[in-house]
């Protein structure tokens, strides 16, 4: 579950999906943080992304605070990031 203060946060992510030697895994990746998971499926690889934030926010209270503090500005902001078609 979700802490509340954590709840309603919006993160930016990459997801790519990476030739294995079995196969492939996604890959996805919190681009503020830097953090990543992966996975068998993209859904996979999202559900993991977020356990591994949530215990990463949850176990170090420091960045936790900076980062909500980060997210919220960022929410008031223009979004920066976009993706264009040619």
């Amino acid at each position: 579950m979700v802490s509340k203060k954590l709840r309603g946060l919006s993160f930016d992510i990459v997801v790519t999906k990476e030739k294995t030697k079995s196969g492939f895994v996604f890959v996805a990746e919190e681009i503020t943080t830097g953090i990543v998971s992966e996975g068998d499926t993209y859904e996979e690889a999202i559900e993991n992304l977020k356990e591994a934030l949530q215990i990463h926010l949850e176990k170090d209270p420091e960045f936790r605070k900076m980062l909500i503090e980060e997210k919220r500005k960022e929410q008031t902001a223009f979004p920066m990031i976009t993706r264009i078609f040619l």
